[in-house]
């Protein structure tokens, strides 16, 4: 019997571990995908940002939604402004602080944030370098010029981060709270569609960038989140199931 009780709690443990114990190898990608988009975002932006526009010309399904959705010229900052605030306010920030409500290991929903955010950020940046889309703004003329990143339209990285994240959250707390999935789904959308809205109302952005921007984001977000929540979290079903698998071992 003591032999059986033994058995069973080091099977126990050792499943437990392996759903829900990230290893060296998820920090150091995690981690250093975070360093790298850092460094793309700031010190070596001036060297990877493209110095003149080589996609100018929209198309014309591109025009007429400006034409519908921009605000008036002197309105353009504000509605710049307002999506910063969502980005950098909120979305951003809930990358630290959601891991707190989560009722999982805070390292472990941390580290899962900073890799749907990491890898969001460099595909973002990836694109806009290589495309080289100038911003509406720049090409009519309506704000001065923001330097290099004129040229950094395609595709939305405010649209792509919180699509991103708005997706990762929701699919972890949807799973804690099932009773409100709709809520959770449905506020943290609708935030992230805001925030795209908000990049075509100051003319920063064309509506193919922020569409772009919602598909490789939510596609990047489910992606990661679907893979890496079975690895990170523990999983009580499957730890139950081991167990009665030992059970009757003699």
């Amino acid at each position: 019997m003591k032999k059986l009780i033994i058995q069973s709690i080091f099977v126990f443990v050792f499943v437990s571990n392996l759903y829900s114990q990230p290893s060296k190898n998820d920090y150091i990608i995690g981690y250093g995908s975070l360093a790298v988009f850092s460094l793309t975002q700031f010190p070596l932006f001036p060297y990877l940002a493209p110095q003149k526009p080589a996609w100018k010309i929209a198309p014309e399904t591109d025009i007429f939604f400006r034409k519908k959705l921009k605000w008036q010229n002197k309105n353009l900052r504000k509605a710049a402004f307002y999506s910063d605030i969502l980005l950098d306010g909120i979305f951003l920030p809930s990358v630290f602080w959601t891991p707190l409500l989560s009722k999982e290991k805070y390292a472990h929903h941390l580290l899962l944030n900073i890799e749907v955010a990491s890898a969001t950020g460099i595909l973002t940046n990836l694109a806009k370098f290589i495309t080289g889309r100038q911003r509406p703004y720049s090409y009519y003329s309506t704000l001065e010029s923001e330097g290099l990143d004129d040229y950094l339209s395609f595709f939305s990285g405010h649209t792509s981060l919180t699509f991103a994240i708005a997706t990762s959250t929701s699919m972890i707390f949807e799973k804690k709270e099932p009773q409100i999935s709709g809520l959770i789904w449905s506020s943290s959308i609708a935030l992230a569609a805001l925030t795209g809205y908000l990049r075509i109302a100051g003319d920063k952005h064309y509506m193919t960038d922020v569409l772009t921007g919602v598909v490789l984001g939510s596609l990047t977000g489910y992606l990661i989140t679907e893979h890496q929540q079975k690895r990170f979290f523990k999983n009580k079903s499957t730890q139950n199931f081991q167990l009665t698998l030992v059970l009757p071992i003699r």
